[in-house]
């Protein structure tokens, strides 16, 4: 059997504070909150979790400030997370995010970058050909140009998490092997669709492919995922949460998650199952990289469904 690869996360490190609210305001409204709590984010951190905790062997490459125990917490959420590639800024504060969650478990989310934006591209990477690259855009978009050519380099797959949408995004996806990203976000990219039926879905991602061999994801939350190519599309059925309780970081876990199972050389289907399932487990716990399911969790899902 081939060995497995690793999965190498170029990305963003924040500290969560995460309010807890009946109801969003409205500009000038003051409404009482029901509680608080701090904790770890930043898509770059959620993703390398959900990656380890799925089973893979995973580096994360980013930056923290000097002002907090980042690095020990994300030590303590994922035990076997490599994080020699995480520089340390004197200067620079730790990414923040403040994350509204109203009574329905829908957030809203206002990120600060802070030592996000001194992020490079990582030097000196060895990766064999079944390693997986995977980055968002919460850190400059040159970093990421940089990590993808060197994948590319040795062979290694990229994949592109488009969250947040953002113009310069564009200009990455002819450096990746996969696409993930949401309706909102194939909105921005293909421009605003009349219908979100799935062959409307299909006809604009299709015109974002920029290689025969791409493949492009559209993640539905309960409603699955769809992924797409140059002659080829396929519908993966969402898995019913038990009960939703907070949807930050669902986009992360399926990413991480879906790269842990490319990586152990999952065809793409099989890895986008997993990778709603473990979505569907992450949304019932509060939190992001805090509430990432571990691959025995998923395992279990996966056998009771029946898709394992």
């Amino acid at each position: 059997m081939a060995s497995k690869g690793r999965v190498i996360v170029l990305g963003s490190i924040n500290i969560d504070t995460q309010l807890q609210l009946g109801h969003f305001p409205q500009p000038g409204e003051t409404i009482r909150g029901l509680s608080m709590q701090v904790g770890l984010g930043g898509k770059g951190a959620n993703q390398a979790v959900a990656a380890s905790r799925a089973g893979a062997q995973t580096a994360l490459h980013g930056a923290v400030g000097a002002d907090d125990a980042v690095l020990g917490r994300l030590a303590a959420l994922a035990p076997d997370l490599d994080l020699a590639g995480v520089a340390i800024h004197p200067e620079a504060t730790t990414g923040n995010a403040c994350v509204m969650l109203d009574a329905f478990g829908e957030n809203a989310i206002i990120v600060i970058g802070g030592a996000n934006e001194t992020v490079s591209s990582p030097q000196g990477l060895v990766l064999a050909s079944n390693d997986i690259c995977l980055a968002q855009l919460e850190v400059p978009a040159e970093a990421i140009a940089g990590f993808f050519q060197q994948a590319r380099a040795f062979g290694a797959q990229t994949v592109l998490n488009t969250a947040p949408a953002l113009p310069e995004g564009r200009d990455l996806f002819a450096l990746s092997d996969v696409l993930v990203m949401n309706e909102t976000e194939l909105a921005f990219y293909a421009g605003a669709m009349p219908e979100l039926s799935e062959p409307a879905l299909r006809a604009a991602a299709r015109s974002l492919l920029t290689a025969p061999d791409q493949t492009i994801i559209v993640t539905l939350g309960a409603a699955g995922a769809l992924s797409v190519t140059a002659d080829h599309h396929a519908m993966v059925p969402g898995r019913k949460a038990s009960h939703v309780r907070d949807t930050t970081g669902a986009g992360d876990c399926f990413c991480g998650t879906l790269c842990a199972a490319l990586a152990a050389g999952q065809p793409m289907a099989d890895a986008m199952t997993q990778a709603n399932t473990a979505a569907s487990l992450q949304v019932t716990r509060q939190g992001a990289a805090e509430a990432m399911p571990w691959a025995a969790e998923i395992a279990t899902a996966m056998l009771t469904d029946g898709s394992a």
